[in-house]
């Protein structure tokens, strides 16, 4: 905008084009500034030249991409060529003048943007007498909209440095977590087996006392021993599944099919009949997973729901969505409940983590839905906030994904052959 209100003054237009194409780039921006100096339209257009498709260039058409520097590098006062043809459709028409002329700015021998306008047909003769300023003030205009693009060009790469930060943060958080579960898995494992064969001389210990007594009182004693020690078998057996689950068995799933069976699990574990449960399925590719596994998963992820939920006003919304872009399946998971704290969110995915009230389920809910759910080549993401509720994510591939993978391996093939 600068540049246009100095280049107003200077060549008496009534209105200017400034636009600014940084070298590599495949657009250039533009700002139309009036006889004032103000500034009344922002544009960015694809750099490119007439006819040529917007598909991806060779390098020898991203050469064809930029204004070329004219050859007699002291012209520096020049009518408008064919090699601006895909800029002026854009800014033409906002331009007065018989004629479109422009100046070329040049950084490193490179053209990287320039100023346009319209006159009548004598602007260059006009102008003539003024060569030396122009060629002065051309410099300047050059080295300040250079050091603009550098300026941004750096901020964009602060910008990727930092999410690509974040993402290698992210993933050595995941690593960490993927590693701590590993060893909890074999500690449960080797706890369990330890606990075993204890547990059996208990349970049957304990039932053979409760057949063999006649005292009501002491016969219900042995008998809640009995209960409890299946209650610590159940446990085990829970430790077990978590530590060493069974190799996902993959086949092709309708996505209702999944959530159907997914919301009778769910009720089994959690009585939702006092919440409004709501299942969308929208028009989603199969999915290629061990059913059994991802049916247990989400009937976790709702029961999870309607515990957070409160009676009568809680609404747990099912959902499913397509991503073209990676190929997976999405199913959601919504409730407006209580929500979670960071530290929950944190821990979350955590084995026997849970802020649940002693007696309630054990916390390996989360835990084991995200096992499943890895096993089949899928991840989950947990949002929460407290007093709002929370969305789980879990994202599946799709049947389509494995047909696209097989489609270009089978053209990788025959280009080889």
């Amino acid at each position: 905008q600068a540049i246009g209100q100095t280049a107003v003054t200077v060549l008496h237009a009534g209105a200017v084009a400034v636009f600014s194409h940084p070298p590599g780039r495949d657009y250039a921006e533009i700002a139309l500034i009036d006889g004032n100096g103000e500034l009344f339209e922002n544009a960015i257009v694809e750099a490119r030249v007439e006819g040529e498709a917007p598909a991806e260039p060779s390098s020898a058409n991203a050469a064809r991409r930029e204004p070329r520097p004219p050859q007699n590098s002291d012209a520096i006062l020049l009518p408008v060529s064919a090699d601006l043809e895909w800029l002026m459709d854009t800014i033409s028409p906002k331009l007065g003048g018989e004629q479109r002329f422009w100046i070329p700015l040049h950084a490193d021998g490179v053209c990287i943007g320039g100023i346009i306008w319209g006159a009548a047909a004598d602007e260059l003769q006009r102008l003539s007498p003024q060569l030396n300023e122009l060629q002065a003030l051309c410099a300047g205009w050059s080295l300040a909209l250079r050091t603009t693009q550098i300026r941004e060009e750096t901020r964009t790469l602060s910008e990727q440095l930092a999410e690509a930060n974040r993402r290698l943060q992210s993933a050595q958080q995941e690593v960490t977590r993927s590693k701590t579960v590993m060893m909890v898995a074999e500690m449960a494992a080797g706890a369990a087996h330890e606990m075993n064969n204890p547990l059996m001389v208990i349970s049957g210990r304990s039932k053979m006392l409760e057949m063999e007594l006649s005292d009501p009182k002491q016969k219900d004693i042995a008998g809640k021993i009995f209960q409890n020690s299946q209650r610590l078998s159940d446990i085990i057996t829970e430790m077990m599944d978590f530590a060493r689950p069974q190799t996902a068995k993959v086949a092709e799933v309708p996505v209702i099919t999944l959530l159907d069976r997914a919301i009778t699990t769910a009720k089994q574990l959690e009585n939702p009949s006092d919440r409004t449960l709501v299942s969308t399925a929208d028009e989603t590719p199969a999915v290629k997973v061990d059913a059994e596994q991802i049916v247990a998963a989400l009937a976790e992820v709702i029961a999870n729901a309607v515990q957070s939920t409160a009676e009568k006003t809680g609404r747990i919304e099912v959902s499913s969505a397509f991503d073209p872009f990676s190929m997976q399946v999405v199913l959601t998971v919504t409730d407006n409940g209580h929500g979670m704290d960071e530290n929950t969110l944190k821990h979350a995915f955590d084995p026997f983590f849970s802020m649940k009230k002693a007696g309630r389920r054990r916390g390996m809910g989360l835990a084991k839905a995200i096992r499943w759910v890895e096993s089949n080549g899928g991840s989950m993401k947990l949002e929460s906030r407290v007093n709002t509720g929370t969305r789980v994510m879990m994202l599946l591939p799709a049947a389509a994904r494995e047909q696209r993978v097989a489609s270009n391996e089978q053209r990788v093939n025959e280009k080889s052959a």
